[in-house]
């Protein structure tokens, strides 16, 4: 199932009788949310009127029930969500991903390794915290291919002006990031960045001396229009032309002006490995609006398209090397 066609009938005939359904239990979460929010509301006022009356505690001491009835059904709320998305992933994502790619395989709870991304080369900021979801894996064709979601972080610590400590969170990368066999055994890395993006790591080295100096020298390769988006670092730049080919390059710039995302990319040991930066949480469930509108349900599979259509993009089913 790769076609619009394809989908539309996939969603008319599977999906929709499903989602509706499914949305029923969207409903007591709404509920749950809008009783908190009235809770809440409700506190402060009759707390402030209280107090202001009798000039002590005493009104907060009336608000403690509404105060443990909202904990609770925060509590309940967190619970029936995490249900409410488990099984829109398992009956929704799990399936769509199935239909589109049978040897495809997936887990929401897994996800790419820090090990890794950072093997990749094309990040080399020390995250503090990272997390993903949403783990995709499997052969297509005769090419082994797997990513995820996935959040890195560093932190910075500051001191305002009352002498109190406060601790700062940034983004190194949030996005899907992208494994597949290479079919070739690189002797050398070849690191491929979005123009603009190693003078952000160098500031960020300068300021924060968290970065590693990054391998290999620029380089410069005969194709203008690529070069117009990406720059390349290379160890050995003979490998790196070998391996970024005219073909490749002419692709992975099809690749950037089709999708609008500044990936990098990089060839380390006998893998591409690929990021891609999207700011938004995919396959997840809607809460505050129905599940079964065909945009929203649309938009995951284009996803889906996207990132397995590029071992179809990049050719990587051509096995016209062999590892040594």
């Amino acid at each position: 199932m790769r076609t619009e066609e394809e989908f539309n009938s996939y969603y008319n005939n599977t999906l929709l009788p499903y989602l509706k359904e499914f949305d029923k239990k969207r409903k007591p979460l709404v509920r749950i949310r809008l009783a908190n929010w009235a809770l809440l509301l409700s506190i402060l006022p009759i707390s402030t009127i209280i107090v202001s009356l009798t000039y002590n505690a005493f009104g907060f001491l009336i608000a403690l029930p509404i105060i443990g009835l909202m904990i609770w059904l925060g509590i309940k709320r967190y619970k029936q969500k995490k249900i409410f998305v488990a099984e829109y992933k398992e009956n929704v994502i799990k399936e769509m991903v199935k239909i589109i790619e049978p040897g495809l395989q997936y887990n929401p709870a897994d996800r790419i390794s820090d090990s890794q991304f950072y093997n990749s080369q094309i990040y080399t900021t020390s995250a503090d915290r990272s997390h993903g979801e949403d783990l995709i894996y499997g052969m297509i064709g005769q090419t082994k291919i797997e990513f995820s979601e996935l959040h890195l972080e560093y932190k910075t610590e500051s001191t305002d002006s009352n002498g109190n400590r406060q601790t700062h969170w940034h983004t190194i990368f949030k996005g899907v990031f992208f494994v597949a066999d290479f079919n070739k055994h690189f002797k050398t890395e070849t690191v491929v960045l979005p123009d603009g993006l190693e003078r952000i790591l160098g500031k960020f080295a300068r300021k924060l001396q968290k970065i590693t100096t990054r391998k290999g020298k620029l380089i410069q390769l005969e194709n203008p229009e690529f070069e117009k988006y990406f720059k390349v670092f290379a160890t050995d730049s003979i490998e790196s032309r070998y391996v970024l080919s005219p073909s490749l390059m002419e692709r992975m710039v099809q690749y950037r002006k089709k999708t609008g995302i500044k990936l990098a990319f990089s060839f380390v040991d006998s893998n591409i490995y690929m990021a891609l930066p999207i700011m938004k949480n995919l396959f997840e469930p809607r809460i505050f609006k129905n599940n079964f509108d065909i945009k929203f349900i649309k938009e995951s599979f284009d996803y889906l398209i996207l990132f397995t259509g590029m071992v179809d993009e990049l050719n990587l089913n051509t096995r016209i090397w062999s590892k040594q």
